[in-house]
């Protein structure tokens, strides 16, 4: 278990090729934590129809992991550009922006919604996250196999 990234409300690991997101005001032990990084189709919760072997293989897989359950998430571009690209410059105004990807369909959903305090939607926060979409499009497509790309905003 590597811990990857710290942000103020949440904490980034790499275990086995996985990455999984914790919130760090939860109350969970490192031996929970490993626990449930080591077992996670344990945790799976029974409505989530796919096993952990199978959801790990989705690009840009990340799973959340609370007292209760490991849950597959949608990864947002603050995350993706942080952990995944390495970027230690990345706009907390990314944090709100989450790429969906249904299972039957050729296109990505860049869904736009606050997060936190850090994150909030304003004019400003909008046109990172506008500006990061438009120069990153073809290689956030490339790398989930996708063929369009869609911005959905939730304020």
């Amino acid at each position: 278990m590597e811990k990857l990234l710290s942000t103020f409300n949440q904490d980034f690991y790499s275990h086995n090729n996985t990455l999984f997101e914790v919130w760090n005001f939860s109350d969970l032990s490192q031996a929970d934590l490993l626990e449930k990084m080591e077992n996670p189709q344990k945790y799976i919760p029974s409505y989530v129809s796919k096993s952990f072997e199978e959801l790990k293989q989705k690009p840009l897989a990340i799973f959340q992991i609370t007292k209760w359950e490991v849950s597959p998430m949608n990864i947002n571009l603050f995350t993706y550009e942080a952990i995944v690209k390495g970027n230690k410059h990345t706009p907390a105004a990314l944090r709100s922006a989450c790429i969906q990807q249904e299972d039957d369909s050729d296109s990505i959903i860049i869904a736009c919604e606050p997060h936190d305090e850090e994150s909030e939607l304003t004019t400003k926060n909008k046109k990172i996250i506008k500006d990061y979409v438009q120069v990153h499009e073809k290689e956030l497509l490339e790398i989930t196999g996708r063929k369009y790309l869609e911005m959905e905003w939730y304020c």
